[in-house]
């Protein structure tokens, strides 16, 4: 007999099986197995499969299986009855292979899915079973081999996330998922979603199924997505997709507006506009390493690396930064409008404070560790840039330390340590800071308070303090802080900001000059448990020189400083009248004695109605004398440069009252006392115990 034949014979024996069993199968009624279905259903999650509509068996060599309206009961404490409803499943399974128990679906067809994923109160989902059964996703252990699938569509389906803790929902609808055989162990996939409003596509390939289970080789990913503008690429390889393990890809996102991608994905996004992003994603979710790390958005760069260790009781980041421009402008709150020139300024109200007395946002550096490095070639700031930037970030164990160990603000070089402890109790903040021919105009004029200074100053501090609060902190602060500044300028029009300058209104022959020189300035404080004391002042010119002392009590907020200006010419030492500062930093008031009332220098203000804060204006005005007290001061010799011989026959400012009284009080923000002389002359107003001549 020929080979011919007995494959005929073969053929046709196969035939009439397959026709006796579609006879059979023919004449059994498949809605009698409903009840048996939803029973074993019941017994394994606890909760009723519903099956309304008929169950269909449609005969050929591809047998297909319709099943229409059924539901699916929610957790008791749901928010609806039903967790899921569908409206038509039909599934084309190829007969012949069934014959070597081999399942091989040639179509699969699910439509009309309405799905809820929710958790209570307690974060319990719903996908949780009660009676015996298993949560969504969990397989059986040794389980057999998934079915061979050649197209699957999946189309009109709602998905519902509800947390029961936040209160908050998200909506996704597929529009239409379609996965169709490609060969070489391949899935095309393609798909249409809408989520926040926005149309969300993509398309690809995938491995198919039976690899997941596979571990000889990584499971195949090549995918696009197309969202709010963005164009998302993944290409590479999963090592233990079924742990979600062994990843080793390659992600590209691009896109013109983050913030509308941000939407998508349900955060509100401080930052818009054009944005790139490159790395390598390894590891797995618990030990994820960003390698070769490139982002670009708002006109900033990023590149290094990042890692992400999630496996232990605590998260930690341990990241390798670098940077051509780090632009901090975009986060930054708008500045506020400037007033009107006619409108005053509005009086502090009783009892305010300036030191908030807010808990300290240290939470987060308590619950993570941190190992970070970055170097940005310049970090901007509105007008204010860092060059040549070098910061280190560590927190490990409850304590934490930012170091700056570099940065250059224009010809400024700036260095500074900020160590962080007990920061799962009362924190502890210590802090040592030096800066360097610091450009002190261009500052001033860049934070857009005054342009009408020159002036280059040094500053270093070493501080230290413990509190959960910037107050608290404050109350207990102790260390050093001074500054020194050279020569320098400052534009004549300054007087105008005061009000008058007394000088040139009581001598209107003297020369009038467009700026006029400052010789230098130092101060220095020491600061002991929050008493904050000005032990050396001096601002000195060619025809004036000024001193000072005082105190600021830091927790209390209270002021007690005296400031003097000492001429150089006798002409001028009946203006040497000193001016005490008290009052609070938010309420600060200022006055002349009743000492330099009684030698005659408050008849000369009020002949002249002058401000009295034009007593002020010896702190920047003068000539271009060789008489420079600040050497001695800037070597700690402040007391004795500060001791200037007085001209013969100059009257003390003290002389003639018994106790230095206040006159001409006058009380509002530090802003309308010091206004145009910045932060510098701010530091300058503190309480005093009992004060003395400086």
């Amino acid at each position: 007999m020929s080979v011919g034949k007995i494959a005929a014979i073969v053929g046709g024996l196969v035939v009439l099986v397959v026709l006796a069993l579609g006879g059979v199968l023919a004449s059994l009624d498949f809605n009698d197995m409903k009840g048996l279905v939803a029973e074993q259903v019941k017994d394994a999650t606890g909760r009723e499969l519903v099956m309304a509509g008929n169950l269909d068996l449609e005969l050929s060599l591809s047998p297909s299986l319709t099943l229409r309206d059924v539901s699916f009961k929610n957790a008791a404490w749901g928010s609806r009855p039903e967790m899921a409803k569908l409206a038509h499943f039909s599934a084309e399974v190829a007969l012949i292979p069934l014959i070597s128990s081999n399942v091989e679906v040639k179509r699969l067809v699910l439509d009309g899915l309405d799905l809820i994923l929710e958790t209570d109160a307690k974060g319990q989902g719903n996908w949780v079973f009660e009676a015996g059964g298993k949560a969504a996703g969990e397989a059986d252990a040794g389980g057999g081999a998934l079915p061979k699938v050649d197209n699957v569509l999946v189309k009109n389906i709602t998905v519902l996330w509800r947390d029961g803790q936040s209160k908050e929902s998200r909506e996704i609808k597929l529009a239409k998922l379609e996965a169709t055989a490609a060969g070489n162990g391949k899935i095309a996939l393609s798909f249409a979603a809408s989520l926040a409003g926005q149309t969300v596509s993509g398309s690809g390939q995938v491995g198919a199924p039976e690899l997941l289970a596979d571990t000889s080789a990584p499971y195949p990913v090549d995918l696009e997505l197309q969202a709010a503008g963005a164009k998302v690429k993944v290409v590479g390889g999963i090592a233990k997709p079924m742990e979600g393990a062994g990843l080793d890809l390659k992600l590209e996102v691009a896109g013109q507006d983050l913030k509308a991608l941000g939407a998508v994905l349900g955060a509100e996004l401080p930052l818009g506009g054009p944005y790139t992003l490159k790395t390598g994603p390894r590891g797995s979710p618990a030990m994820l390493a960003l390698d070769g790390l490139a982002l670009k958005l708002a006109g900033s760069d990023l590149a290094g690396s990042l890692k992400l260790d999630l496996s232990g009781a605590r998260p930690g980041v341990t990241a390798k930064l670098a940077s051509n421009l780090i632009d901090l402008t975009p986060l930054m709150p708008a500045p506020p409008a400037k007033p009107a020139k006619t409108a005053a300024a509005k009086p502090a109200k009783a009892g305010e404070r300036v030191f908030p007395d807010d808990p300290l946002p240290l939470e987060a550096l308590s619950l993570v560790d941190i190992d970070l490095s970055l170097s940005a070639k310049t970090v901007k700031a509105r007008k204010l840039a860092l060059n040549d930037l070098a910061l280190t970030l560590s927190n490990a164990g409850g304590k934490a330390e930012l170091s700056l160990a570099k940065a250059r603000l224009e010809k400024a070089q700036l260095s500074a340590r900020l160590a962080l402890s007990g920061l799962t109790g009362t924190p502890r903040v210590s802090t040592r800071y030096k800066v360097k021919a610091l450009d002190v105009g261009k500052l001033l004029k860049d934070l857009e308070i005054t342009d009408l200074l020159v002036l280059s100053a040094d500053a270093s501090g070493d501080l230290a303090g413990s509190g959960g609060s910037v107050r608290a902190l404050m109350a207990g602060l102790s260390g050093k802080a001074d500054v020194v500044a050279g020569k320098g300028s400052v534009a004549s029009e300054y007087v105008n900001l005061m009000g008058a300058d007394l000088i040139g209104e009581l001598m209107p022959w003297a020369e009038k000059k467009a700026n006029t020189e400052i010789n230098c300035v130092v101060a220095r404080w020491d600061v002991k448990k929050g008493m904050a004391t000005l032990t050396g002042l001096l601002a000195d010119t060619d025809k004036v020189t000024v001193t000072g002392k005082g105190k600021i009590d830091l927790g209390k907020e209270l002021l007690d400083l005296t400031v003097r200006p000492r001429p150089k010419e006798a002409s001028l030492l009946s203006l040497a009248a000193p001016i005490d500062i008290g009052g609070t930093l938010a309420q600060p008031s200022y006055g002349l004695n009743k000492a330099a009332v009684a030698v005659g220098v408050a008849g000369l203000v009020a002949g002249t109605a002058i401000n009295p804060l034009g007593l002020l204006i010896p702190l920047v005005s003068g000539g271009t004398g060789e008489k420079n007290p600040c050497v001695d001061a800037a070597s700690g010799k402040g007391g004795k440069a500060a001791a200037t011989k007085k001209p013969a026959g100059a009257a003390s400012g003290s002389e003639g009252a018994k106790s230095p009284e206040k006159t001409e009080e006058k009380s509002g923000g530090l802003g309308g006392l010091l206004k145009g002389l910045g932060s510098k002359l701010k530091g300058a107003v503190q309480p005093t115990e009992e004060k003395q001549d400086p």
